[in-house]
């Protein structure tokens, strides 16, 4: 069967050194069983200036229940113009995780901080696309939200609910500098948005865009 795996951590170590401000991390995820070299599923984006990351890039394998599987999840520092910094890495049996209370579940890392693995049946339902655009949002850049450093950089987030908690499920590219921003068109999994439930809500939220990841909320 196919299952899709989704990545977010927290209290990670602050790598970035003394007065260069907070690590932007992300993901390496390998994938490997007994006698078999371990493989790279991919590579989460890098979410800038956080402790506590929640990414959105997803991850689709094969699984066979009972085969003896290993996720490999190592985090990493993204800098420029350097080489990325260890925060920390840990190992995930998938059979493990599915088998935990909501396919779930957090692991302390070697390095420091927990990471936490969402592992769910991928039902491959086809793909949701999504055009959006605004129109005269409030523009919150700048001291007190008064504009006096320009105009707002608009992104939005799509969360879809899972037993009561919101998760990120896409994260759109800002828009620089324009309060009626229209986005390119998002397409998410199906699965993933709803889980085959269209009746679903989903929750939009519109943020500022800031390069040291302390993103504004708009609305």
């Amino acid at each position: 069967m196919k299952v899709q795996l989704s990545l977010s951590a927290k209290s990670l170590p602050n790598v970035a050194g003394m007065f260069k401000g907070t690590s932007d991390p992300y993901a390496v995820v390998k994938i490997s069983s007994p006698g078999k070299e371990p493989k790279e599923l991919g590579r989460t984006e890098v979410v800038k200036n956080t402790l506590a990351p929640r990414w959105v890039h997803p991850f689709i394998f094969d699984h066979k229940l009972g085969t003896p599987t290993f996720l490999s999840i190592a985090v990493y520092d993204k800098i420029a113009k350097s080489s990325d910094k260890a925060m920390g890495s840990a190992m995930f049996d998938v059979d493990s995780v599915l088998g935990s209370k909501g396919n779930v579940k957090g692991k302390r890392m070697k390095g420091g901080g927990t990471m936490i693995c969402k592992i769910l049946k991928h039902q491959g339902m086809g793909d949701f696309n999504l055009q959006l655009r605004a129109i005269k949002l409030t523009n919150v850049e700048g001291a007190l939200g008064l504009g006096l450093a320009g105009k707002s950089d608009p992104f939005f987030e799509v969360l879809s609910q899972s037993k009561g908690a919101w998760d990120v499920i896409y994260r759109s590219k800002h828009v620089k500098s324009n309060l009626s921003p229209v986005w390119p068109e998002a397409k998410m999994d199906l699965a993933l948005l709803c889980g085959g439930n269209l009746n679903k809500p989903i929750k939009i939220m519109i943020y500022d865009f800031e390069s040291k990841g302390d993103h504004v909320l708009m609305g």
